[in-house]
């Protein structure tokens, strides 16, 4: 009985942490795009938007109560 009322309530548990666990805030890699990409995203011109799209970059990211993702800060791609 003990067993089958502990197994039971883990499964509960983790469900009840899962929605906190999903708002931790968390480290989020954009990678580079193209080009092409990059210039359509800046609509045709080389500005920060651009270069911020070439050269990728990571995002600590989390997720609000609503489930909208919320950008926290920003670095770029580490290069080790």
């Amino acid at each position: 009985m003990g067993r089958v009322f502990g197994s039971f309530g883990a499964g509960v548990g983790e469900a009840a942490v899962q929605p906190l666990r999903d708002r931790q805030a968390h480290w989020i890699t954009i990678e580079p795009r193209s080009r092409e990409d990059c210039l359509a995203a800046s609509k045709g011109v080389v500005n920060a938007t651009y270069v911020r799209c070439r050269h990728g970059r990571q995002e600590l990211t989390r997720f609000d109560g609503a489930g909208n993702r919320v950008v926290l800060s920003e670095r770029p791609i580490p290069e080790w």
